[in-house]
């Protein structure tokens, strides 16, 4: 059940950055090597990737400046179909049977056997980031620092609630919503969007997962990643990322950070927070999602998705 939901939460999005070259890898057998195991699909997603989500089979990626959505086959990083959707996508989440892509004003609902488009629906300005509670689909706006609640069965807005400013993330713990803002993370309960708690964040906060007992939150400036007891909302921890973090996944075991200013992925022991490693991706890599196997990596620069085997990478025998 936990997969399930990690599965659907996975969210992505964010900040620009300049664009390096591919990190090389060194001699066989080495940790940079061996990180593919990793795969770069190059030119195979749209202009500017930044989303990631998981539909139980395929990778789904936001295109922001191509106004459109990507979806690549999980097994092999084949694309199998691109789809409009509207003003500069960034957040994506899957509902179980639709695909919602969050954009400039707008909240599209996409068919996720076939892509075709269901629905369309106007929303606030700047919706970046989105998360499935199990009936709604759950929205923070930017611009207006509020969380949105929708109906996923309808596209209609149920709920707007006042959040800290400028949010750029959010998540569902299985109860709550958790909205990460400049500075600040609030707990809402998704049944009625009352706020729980309000708590230090750490600093200007943007990627945000749930790990089935944690919340942890990236932080561009200080560059870091804290760690908070979901039952309580008490700090458990703060541990060090790459340049600029920008979202987080959980593969079941470890943390994964994208680090949009160095272009690597940081991996931290979910339990400990002890680093466990660094790895190389595209440039200014950006949403990430886990498939259960394997992370998938949004690299906005290059406009690449990058592929790594997390399983087998972090095995022992590796």
């Amino acid at each position: 059940m936990l997969f399930r939901r990690l599965a659907i939460l996975f969210v992505a999005s964010l900040s620009l950055f300049a664009g390096r070259s591919f990190a090389q890898c060194s001699a066989p057998g080495s940790i940079a090597a061996r990180a593919a195991l990793l795969q770069w699909y190059p030119k195979t997603c749209g202009t500017r990737p930044w989303g990631v989500a998981f539909d139980g089979t395929n990778i789904w990626v936001t295109n922001w400046y191509g106004n459109n959505v990507t979806k690549l086959q999980g097994n092999t990083g084949t694309v199998l179909g691109t789809y409009p959707t509207a003003n500069q996508g960034h957040g994506i989440a899957f509902d179980g049977t639709y695909i919602w892509v969050a954009t400039s004003g707008t909240l599209v609902k996409i068919l996720a056997s076939t892509g075709a488009t269901v629905g369309t629906y106007s929303m606030p300005n700047q919706v970046n980031f989105a998360a499935f509670d199990g009936t709604n689909i759950w929205l923070e706006s930017y611009a207006e620092s509020t969380a949105i609640k929708v109906l996923a069965s309808t596209g209609a807005i149920v709920g707007t609630y006042k959040v800290g400013a400028q949010p750029e993330g959010i998540a569902f713990d299985g109860t709550n919503i958790w909205v990460a803002s400049w500075g600040t993370l609030t707990k809402l309960k998704a049944s009625d969007g009352t706020i729980v708690g309000t708590y230090p964040s750490g600093g200007r906060s943007q990627g945000i997962a749930f790990d089935g007992a944690n919340i942890w939150v990236a932080n561009q400036e200080p560059q870091t990643v804290t760690k908070f007891l979901a039952s309580t909302g008490a700090l458990l921890g703060t541990y060090k990322a790459g340049l600029f973090p920008n979202q987080i996944a959980f593969d079941g075991k470890n943390v994964w950070i994208t680090n949009g200013g160095s272009n690597s992925v940081t991996v931290l022991d979910a339990l400990s927070g002890a680093l466990v490693g660094t790895y190389p991706t595209g440039d200014s890599p950006q949403g990430i999602a886990f498939d259960g196997t394997s992370m998938w990596i949004a690299c906005e620069q290059t406009q690449t998705v990058t592929k790594i085997d997390a399983v087998r990478l972090l095995s022992p025998a590796h």
